[in-house]
């Protein structure tokens, strides 16, 4: 039951790693590649030469792994120090993971009201709706998201801190139960010699 246990809980932390990687890959590429959906003859002039190349980078190149990636890599490392002091922490890191999922959804939405009082809506037709796009709105978004990926390492750094104060405490523990059974041997050791020399005392004494 142990073993299977141990089993479902780093499935289901495995399951969170593959769901995280689309997850904030999409919403980085949504978010940092803000004319990502639209065909270039319909970008405004008035957009200039880096914001389009940067569009690019998170649009089609590596730009939209830019923080996918990096939280995978220090969940999965937080994970194997947890086995190192083995210690099964594959199911509360999984929750930690779904709550950075839940996290990041409620702080692209704060940020996506936020933006709409720093930036009101503009009342121009449809077809000029691409003349409001820009990095402009994808400020707030990138502070929230920050807040909640610190909170997030916090609680990674906790998990594995609990775990070496728990190592410690167990380290201490059975160094004071080993010096403690030491103890008892040599005090078994002890009163059998000293009963070995009363009999041989009495056994010389009828002699």
């Amino acid at each position: 039951m142990r073993v299977l246990k141990k089993w479902l809980s780093t499935g289901l932390l495995i399951a969170t790693w593959l769901f995280m990687f689309q997850f904030i890959t999409a919403i980085t590429d949504w978010t940092f590649a803000p004319w990502g959906s639209i065909d270039i003859i319909y970008i405004p002039e008035s957009v200039s030469g880096w914001e389009l190349m940067l569009n690019h980078f998170f649009d089609v190149g590596m730009g939209q792994y830019i923080f996918s990636i990096p939280v995978i890599i220090y969940s999965i490392m937080t994970w194997w120090r947890s086995e190192r002091y083995h210690q099964n922490k594959a199911f509360i890191l999984a929750i930690n993971n779904i709550m950075l999922i839940m996290g990041l959804f409620v702080a692209g939405s704060v940020g996506y009201s936020l933006n709409g009082l720093i930036f009101p809506p503009i009342d121009i037709p449809p077809e000029r709706y691409v003349e409001t796009i820009g990095y402009h709105t994808t400020v707030v978004h990138l502070i929230t998201w920050i807040i909640v990926y610190a909170c997030w390492i916090v609680l990674q750094r906790q998990i594995v801190k609990d775990q070496r104060k728990s190592k410690q405490y167990t380290d201490k523990y059975d160094a004071k139960l080993n010096a403690s059974r030491q103890r008892l041997s040599d005090d078994a050791s002890d009163h059998f010699l000293v009963s070995i020399d009363k009999q041989a005392s009495q056994l010389q004494q009828l002699s």
